[in-house]
């Protein structure tokens, strides 16, 4: 059970990672990325476009080197990569570029505070948890505390739209009328060439939310039974 777990952590990581690489150099890059640079050079657009743009194309680049040099026997902590720094790196970035045109002071602090939260997330995630030097644990104790208030705040924010959006849902997925599309981009995408990509990116979707939800539902299962890591050191 163990090696089959460790296995579809491993899919999941390179997969995605292949997917993103994929999308920001064969799709974006190609297609946006020249023209938002020369609209950048020309003064068009504001430089902070151009920068964004940069970052969605390096995170993904250097999150995979990462995966490759350091984590690539770690698969756990490959999971760690990706859910708590690739993917929330990522998302940021495709929301600065296509929909959060104008940034506010509360906009910014709450963008500030995520990628400080991130940023605190990698570095222990590549040096782990310093107990021997008290100023770098006080940090990561403080970092730790903006993490959960972030954490929350998020939770808080998607819980406004994932109830209703989890209704509708589940009212749709008991109609069946999902299967109806199904079909219809199964057939739309074998008459076009496409069918692979669809059949694709539908496992790889469900098999990433799939694996999300039952190690969230395991840990915190296992944080309600046995009080988490700490306490169970400590006891």
């Amino acid at each position: 059970m163990k090696k089959l777990i460790n296995i579809s952590f491993h899919a999941i990581f390179w997969l995605w990672n292949l997917t993103f690489l994929a999308i920001v150099y064969a799709g974006m890059l190609p297609l946006i990325g020249f023209v938002l640079i020369l609209a950048t050079l020309d003064g068009e657009i504001p430089v902070e476009f151009s920068l964004t743009f940069l970052a969605l194309i390096a995170v993904p680049t250097v999150c995979t080197v990462i995966g490759a040099r350091r984590l690539r026997k770690q698969p756990t902590e490959l999971m760690r990569l990706f859910y708590g720094v690739e993917a929330p790196l990522f998302l940021l970035c495709l929301l600065r570029l296509f929909l959060l045109r104008e940034l506010t002071p509360a906009s910014n602090l709450i963008l500030g505070t995520v990628l400080l939260s991130i940023l605190a997330f990698s570095v222990e995630l590549l040096r782990g948890y310093d107990e021997r030097q008290q100023t770098i644990a006080w940090l990561q104790m403080v970092a730790h505390s903006l993490m959960l208030v972030i954490g929350i705040y998020v939770g808080l924010l998607l819980l406004f739209y994932a109830l209703p959006a989890a209704a509708t849902w589940i009212v749709a997925f008991l109609r069946f009328e999902w299967l109806g599309h199904l079909w219809y981009m199964a057939a739309d995408g074998m008459s076009s060439g496409l069918w692979l990509t669809h059949l694709y990116l539908f496992c790889l979707l469900i098999l990433s939310y799939f694996l999300f939800f039952v190690l969230s539902a395991t840990w915190f299962g296992i944080t309600l039974t046995c009080g988490g890591p700490s306490r169970r050191e400590t006891g």
